[in-house]
């Protein structure tokens, strides 16, 4: 079977630079239209919705994996069973969740923002959960192209749905303010989740009455369920970062401060996605060749880490140099704060970045206890030193502590997933040269056909 590596990285950095370009349009765009205030508002309000991945079970968890491994013996219906399986039950999860966590997610909601923001909050919250339930089963939909190697249908689906969610919040969002942002962005994950069921399909399926999702199997469930409960409790914790972090800006900074962090947050974010887009596909990848005959997954890994650790130092790097142009260009002046901060996570994520190959090594593999510790002291150790500098009134150390955490966790967890491994955390100096003399060569030959 093709790995289709090459189309995969591709396609999947551009699904980053055309979402995170329509990101950065759709932000400038809200700030101006609605002020920081109401865009710090929509990412709370969504960060809060976040939290109903605390009931999943893990049925979708690594289903790349099984799909691969499934491929790796050339049984595509047991392939499709399994993507069945994982759709079904995630439909019907999802869906008691985001009716039962209505009422609480109101008071926690409540508990982080001013008197004053509370009734726009609330009215948002029922968009915000529709938005995470399609969110989801998109996602479960695309893991079987991930799994089938085909990871360029899914970075096509996916700019296609981003650029439509640009297209409806621009159309909605002077007529209906937050709430026009929301249906933008239930409009793109539901056409984008039927347009990757029907490219599964075309792929795995047998005929076109597959579109429907009926190959439910227990036994598929119960695979899929033993693995993916242990997966799934580490993207849980790792969900947590990001909304226990915006809850202790929001608590001792404010709205405006908030807003400042998720401009900031989102564009370091972005870059970083264009870096680990392509490298996320390991997974399906690893768990191939582990199940093949005559396969090793030592040099695919050894070149991955030197291709991480020199696009990750480029990439971050520029983006914290262009930061200053980035909050001219999306606050129409230079914010210091916005500065410090893009600065603070261009380091926190390039730390962050560097381990994702051992990372993604350990999820293949089956071994991701210490995934679940790392995520463990992201999510809860930085963001509680963050609370402890807020109440100092050390402003600039809350993203500090923050991005600490981030950094710790992710070297710890990577460093114990190769400790019994012929295998390194940083590239060898070879492989980190022999990147740059093959990005030199592309830059050049790429100049020299544009001269011509």
């Amino acid at each position: 079977m093709n790995l289709n590596l090459r189309s995969n990285a591709v396609w999947s950095a551009l699904e980053v630079i055309i979402s995170g370009l329509s990101m950065f349009v759709l932000y400038r765009y809200v700030a101006i239209e609605l002020g920081v205030d109401k865009l710090g508002l929509w990412s709370l309000v969504l960060a809060t919705t976040s939290l109903a991945r605390f009931g999943d079970i893990g049925a979708a968890a690594g289903l790349g994996r099984f799909v691969a491994i499934a491929l790796s013996r050339n049984d595509k219906p047991l392939a499709l069973r399994y993507m069945d399986t994982a759709l079904i039950v995630n439909a019907g999860l999802y869906c008691v969740f985001a009716v039962g966590l209505y009422v609480p997610l109101q008071y926690a909601i409540l508990t982080a923002v001013d008197v004053g923001a509370a009734k726009d909050a609330i009215e948002l919250l029922p968009y915000a959960l529709t938005s995470f339930v399609c969110l989801n089963l998109f996602s479960v939909t695309v893991s079987g192209l991930v799994g089938a190697q085909r990871a360029d249908y899914k970075s096509k689906v996916a700019i296609i749905a981003n650029l439509m969610q640009l297209f409806f919040a621009v159309w909605l969002l002077s007529t209906h303010g937050l709430k026009g942002l929301a249906w933008a962005q239930i409009i793109q994950y539901a056409l984008a989740m039927v347009a990757g069921r029907l490219l599964v399909v075309k792929l795995i399926g047998s005929s076109i009455a597959d579109v429907v999702p009926r190959r439910f199997g227990v036994a598929a469930l119960k695979e899929l369920f033993q693995f993916g409960v242990k997966l799934q409790l580490a993207n849980i914790i790792s969900f947590l970062f990001e909304p226990l972090s915006k809850y202790v800006i929001s608590l001792v900074g404010g709205l405006h401060i908030l807003g400042l962090y998720e401009m900031s947050y989102r564009y370091i974010l972005q870059f970083r996605h264009v870096v680990v887009a392509p490298v996320q596909n390991l997974v399906s990848a690893f768990a191939y060749l582990e199940n093949a005959d005559g396969q090793t997954v030592k040099p695919l890994y050894e070149k991955a880490t030197a291709t991480v650790f020199v696009s990750a130092a480029t990439i971050l790097g520029g983006a914290v140099l262009f930061s200053p142009m980035a909050s001219f260009l999306l606050l129409n002046r230079i914010d210091y704060y916005f500065v410090f901060c893009s600065a603070v996570f261009g380091l926190g994520w390039f730390c962050n970045v560097v381990c994702t190959p051992a990372y993604l090594l350990g999820v293949s593999r089956g071994s991701i206890t210490w995934n679940i510790v790392g995520h463990g002291v992201a999510s809860f150790i930085g963001p509680s030193l963050a609370w402890c500098f807020g109440q100092l009134g050390l402003q600039h150390g809350i993203v500090v502590m923050i991005m600490l955490g981030l950094s710790i966790g992710s070297i710890m967890s990577a460093m114990m997933n190769l400790r019994n491994a012929d295998l390194s955390l940083l590239p060898s100096r070879s492989g980190v040269y022999e990147i740059i003399d093959k990005s030199r060569i592309a830059v050049r030959n790429l100049i020299r056909s544009g001269v011509k």
